[in-house]
C-alpha cells in the first residue's frame, strides 16, 4: 500500500520526465508549439521553467514519500529528497546526448535543481504546519 501510495506517483513523473528526454528535437519543438509564438528571451526562460516545473513536482512527491511514506525527519527528507533530484537531473541530462538535436545542457540541470528545491521549500513548510495542525492565526475584531 506504501508503494502506491507514495511511492506510485513518483514513479510515474520520473518516467514522464524521461520519456519527455527521449524525445527529438524535432519532437520537443512540435509538442511546444506554443513557444513559437514568444520572443526569443522568453522561450529559453520557458524551457527552464519546463524544467523548474516537472522537478519542481518530483521533488514535492519525493518529499512527500520519504516524510509520509517512511516517517523521515522534515529536514532529512528534504535534503535526501534534493540530492535524488539533483542526481537524477544529472542523469536526465546525460541521456538527452542520445536524443537526435537534443545536447546536455548544465542550465537545464541548474534549472531541474532549483525547481526541486522550491517545490521542497514551499511543500515542507505545508506538510510541517500540516503535521503540526497549525491553520494559522484568525485575526479578532474585539481586540
Amino acid at each position: 500500500m506504501k508503494f502506491s501510495k507514495y511511492w506510485l506517483p513518483v514513479v510515474i513523473v520520473a518516467m514522464a520526465i524521461w520519456f519527455a528526454s527521449s524525445l527529438t528535437g524535432r519532437e520537443v519543438g512540435d509538442a511546444v508549439w506554443w513557444t513559437r509564438y514568444l520572443p526569443d528571451f522568453l522561450r529559453v526562460r520557458a524551457d527552464k521553467l519546463g524544467h523548474a516545473m516537472m522537478f519542481g513536482a518530483l521533488g514535492a512527491l519525493g518529499l512527500r514519500a520519504l516524510f509520509f511514506g517512511h516517517g523521515w525527519p522534515l529536514i532529512r527528507s528534504g535534503w535526501g529528497t534534493l540530492a535524488g533530484c539533483a542526481l537524477y537531473g544529472a542523469v536526465d541530462e546525460i541521456h538527452q546526448l542520445w536524443a537526435p538535436g537534443r545536447s546536455c545542457d548544465p542550465m537545464d540541470w541548474l534549472a531541474d535543481v532549483i525547481g526541486s528545491g522550491l517545490f521542497i521549500v514551499a511543500w515542507g513548510w505545508f506538510f510541517a504546519r500540516k503535521r503540526s495542525g497549525q491553520q494559522g492565526e484568525k485575526c479578532d475584531s474585539k481586540k
